[in-house]
This record gives structure tokens, sequence and C-alpha cells, in this order.
């Protein structure tokens, strides 16, 4: 247990709202933090506790906090398939960009998690799609390669460049057509992809 670990984490962390409420109107420090570097809110918003997250944001919580893997509250909700978190979160002003320590935006964990809802809201609010990771591969990448019409075509919305390529050398109609998306090919070319480029020659293609 954090050296720092106070009622008030320990309620918003299992989710005791009326103990948070309690504590909150006997002016309980909001921000206080548990010793690693995190608030109550991080803790309610971690284990899912809509709730007691607006409850704390309502009392002025700060929402720009991240733990020691630099992951913020918003990687939290959206790596979690936390749709009603995530949706607070935007509408409170947290930043939809921040990357952790090893690169990934809230939007790249919602979709490595397959939580398409929430990659969705964040990609039409802004969220920026061609964040590439290690491999140089993004969302438009793994969108074609595991048939996502849905995500693609906001991608095409948004004018990505559906042409990107990875540190192999993959654009995204080479995933499509390796993993037999047939239907992605067509709508890659259809909305102009190039046809002409020819496939890496050595490694596979990697899902996220």
């Amino acid at each position: 247990m954090p050296k720092n670990y106070t009622l008030l984490h320990w309620a918003a962390r299992e989710n005791h709202i009326d103990i948070v409420r309690s504590l909150v109107e006997r002016d309980v420090d909001v921000d206080a933090g548990d010793g690693t570097g995190v608030t109550s809110i991080y803790w309610a918003v971690r284990e899912g506790n809509a709730d007691i997250a607006q409850l704390l944001i309502d009392r002025g919580a700060r929402i720009d906090v991240s733990d020691r893997q630099g992951m913020s509250l918003l990687h939290w909700a959206a790596r979690e398939g936390f749709t009603e978190i995530s949706n607070l979160l935007v509408r409170s002003g947290a930043p939809i960009n921040a990357r952790d320590k090893r690169g990934d935006t809230p939007v790249i964990l919602a979709y490595k998690q397959d939580h398409r809802e929430i990659v969705l809201m964040l990609l039409k609010i802004g969220a920026l799609p061609r964040v590439p990771d290690r491999s140089g591969s993004s969302i438009v990448h793994w969108a074609a390669a595991e048939g996502h019409r849905d995500v693609l075509n906001q991608l095409v919305a948004r004018g990505v460049d559906i042409d990107v390529t990875d540190k192999l050398g993959y654009a995204p109609i080479h995933v499509a057509a390796e993993q037999g998306r047939k239907e992605i090919v067509k709508l890659l070319i259809e909305n102009g992809a190039r046809i002409t480029e020819p496939f890496p020659q050595r490694i596979r293609f990697r899902l996220p």
C-alpha cells in the first residue's frame, strides 16, 4: 500500500461514493497524492467508478495527473474501455493526445484493446491518428489489417494520409491485402490509395 494512502484514496478506489461525499464535504484535499504521484481521482478512473470521478471533478479535482508510467486519466479510461469516464474526462478538458512513457496516446491504447466506440469518439474530437508505435505503424495500418471500416471511414474523413508507411515499408493497402481484407483494399483504392507500390519483401506485418 502506498505510504500516503488515505481514506479518500481507498473510498474512491473501492467505489464507496457515500464515504467520498462525506470526506469532501469536510474539505479533505481532493488532490492529495498517495505517495506514488497519483490522487483519488486516478483511483476512481482506474477502477471505473464514474460517479466518484464526476463528484471529484465537481469538487475541483485536477485531471492532468499521471502515474509513474506516464499514464494519464484518459489513458486509463481509454485502455480499460470506460466510455462514460472517457467522455467525462474529455468534456472536462483532459488532454487527448498526451503520450505515456511508451509513446502511446489514449486513442492508441483504446484501439489496441478493441474499444472502438472510444476510438471513434476520440478521433472525432481531434485525437491524432498518425502517432506511430515503435514499429512505425499507426491506427490506419491496424484498422486496415483488422478490417475496421468504421475506423477507416473516420480516418478518411479526417484527411489522414492513407499511403503512410511503417518502418518496414508497409502501407495500409499492403497490410489489408496481406490479411485478406478485400473490401478494405477496395475502400482504400476508391479513396485514392497508391496502387503501384510493391510489397515489402522480408518481414510480415504484425498486428499490435
